[in-house]
């Protein structure tokens, strides 16, 4: 069974809140203080390795947010697991959690989270291609 987004999305905003204190309302919000910031930008970071295969503006207008700032978010969290040691610890702990709360079945994803490249999108793609 695979999790539909909206199931995965509070998901991952209910562990976020446990992890950080910030809450689901908070995270979908307009509020741009750091620490509501950074944790938006690990569940988006999480949401988009569980469900890699949503098309990234999709992915952000489930999060009240532009694609850009989606991009923006994955490349930004990706830059600090590969720097910090311990937010890469911390992340792929907050990952385990979520995708094995209430026992649940993977959303189809990678089974671990890894370091890899940021995601890119269809239009960069293309507009790295003309270059």
């Amino acid at each position: 069974m695979r999790l539909q987004p909206e199931e995965l999305l509070e998901r991952i905003l209910a562990e976020i809140e446990k992890a950080y204190g910030v809450t689901p309302e908070q995270v979908l919000g307009p509020k741009r203080h750091r620490r509501v910031a950074d944790a938006r930008h690990i569940a988006m970071y999480i949401f988009d390795r569980l469900y890699y295969h949503q098309r990234i503006t999709e992915m952000a207008a489930l999060f009240n947010r532009e694609r850009t700032s989606m991009i923006h978010a994955i490349q930004k969290i990706g830059d600090m697991r590969s720097l910090d040691r311990s937010f890469n610890r911390k992340l792929s702990n907050l990952y385990s959690k979520v995708t094995h709360a209430a026992d649940a079945p993977q959303t189809g994803s990678k089974q671990e989270l890894q370091t890899d490249a940021p995601r890119v999108s269809e239009g960069e793609q293309q507009t790295q291609q003309e270059t």
